[in-house]
């Protein structure tokens, strides 16, 4: 076992290098291009993926109002859920990506980098806290509605769908900003 280790260490460490290959430096232009080019390709990705998570949470909403077991008898948790959703489509739609969920800041931002508004600090953390009232209150209080109880966990799907959508645009922006941080100063010839 310890053989195993000892070249799972030294490949990892020190790999083998094939000295015919020589490594690419890019000039500053070329440089710029390419991430010019990576940040497009990333917002077009973000803008499908927001564009996605809208049509497919705002699909079923008009269950809430259309259903009589949601309209007639649950007319509150109806509402709580069509809000719940509304806010993470909001949230994931409207908000600046630097803006943390639950208090904690996202990757790739400081707290002296962005200024944040009431709304932009509480909005997130009590979505959270609707989604998991309704859930609790859809499946609980309305225990004999067993055939519907499902329909009271979209907001907690919006909701933890929303966190890792948010998550994943930090992260790709947070890259993007190392990527341009490690530009080297290359003149080309």
């Amino acid at each position: 076992m310890s053989r195993l280790r000892r070249a799972t260490r030294k490949l990892l460490h020190e790999p083998e290098e094939d000295n015919d290959i020589q490594p690419e430096f890019y000039d500053e232009q070329e440089q710029e291009k390419i991430i010019h080019d990576i940040e497009l390709e990333l917002h077009s990705t973000e803008s499908f993926f927001r564009s996605a998570f809208t049509a497919v949470m705002l699909l079923p909403t008009p269950l809430f109002l259309v259903l009589p077991y949601c309209r007639v008898y649950n007319s509150m948790l109806s509402l709580l859920s069509i809000s719940s959703i509304a806010l993470s489509v909001y949230i994931i739609n409207i908000l600046k990506p630097a803006v943390p969920w639950l208090f904690l800041p996202l990757p790739g931002f400081t707290a002296t980098e962005i200024a944040l508004t009431p709304i932009e600090i509480y909005v997130s953390p009590l979505n959270i806290v609707l989604a998991a009232v309704i859930l609790a209150a859809g499946l609980l209080i309305h225990y004999p509605w067993a055939g519907f109880d499902y329909i009271w966990s979209l907001p907690t799907i919006s909701v933890a769908t929303a966190v890792m959508l948010r998550k994943w645009i930090a992260d790709t922006n947070a890259s993007v900003v190392t990527l341009h941080k490690t530009k080297y100063p290359y003149k080309g010839a």
